[in-house]
């Protein structure tokens, strides 16, 4: 009996595994078409609203990756099977430009990389925004959010050229600084500093000593 209801429990979690890929496939396939009709240009605003949201930005950045993957898989499949039949059918001119306008794949990849980027310049303007008031929550969610458009080391690139500690040194800056340290008088050898120290050490407590002494006797 318990062995019975192991097998209806794994495919019951079979079923309900299956159950959730197609959700999500249907979801992309759903998402894909939206890139695919909409026209060329930076006005997204016509795209479901998870695309446009500044809460659901990550989720965006995902999903559009995503995307992206699945339309070059396509492009790909797609040059293949035109390389395998070009040595028996040819394509005339006509069906070259309706493969290539709205509703295509190539179509669908250029409205996808323009958004990208337009997401991309969005996070960049919150990420400088957040570095401007010293709101390391925002920043935090503007790598997250880069991190899923899979461009984390270019905002992290744009931090390290705003700091700074980072900044390189010009070559007139660099011979400045060899000239001033070629001026400057030769450091001591080692444990000479240490030396000192213990001799200015002892003879402070030498002056306390006496003068403690002295008040003893005069007293």
């Amino acid at each position: 009996m318990s062995q019975t209801a192991m097998r209806v429990g794994d495919r019951l979690q079979t079923a309900e595994g299956l159950r959730l890929r197609c959700l999500e496939a249907q979801e992309l396939i759903s998402h894909l078409q939206s890139f695919s009709c909409h026209s060329a240009g930076e006005d997204f605003s016509k795209l479901p609203a998870m695309f446009t949201n500044v809460a659901t930005m990550a989720e965006a950045a995902a999903v559009s990756q995503r995307l992206a993957q699945l339309a070059g898989e396509v492009a790909a499949a797609q040059q293949r099977s035109k390389a395998a039949g070009s040595s028996s059918t040819s394509r005339t001119p006509t069906k070259a430009g309706k493969a290539s306008g709205i509703g295509s794949v190539e179509h669908t990849l250029q409205v996808l990389e323009a958004y990208r980027n337009w997401l991309e310049h969005r996070v960049v303007a919150r990420f400088d925004a957040a570095v401007a008031d010293g709101d390391l929550q925002l920043q935090a969610q503007s790598v997250a959010i880069m991190t899923e458009l899979d461009k984390e080391r270019s905002i992290a690139q744009r931090w390290v050229a705003s700091r700074p500690a980072f900044l390189a040194f010009s070559p007139e800056m660099l011979d400045e600084w060899v000239r001033s340290a070629s001026r400057q008088p030769p450091l001591p050898p080692a444990g000479t500093l240490k030396q000192q120290q213990q001799q200015q050490q002892g003879a402070s407590s030498s002056a306390t000593d006496a003068g403690t002494a002295s008040a003893d006797h005069g007293g």
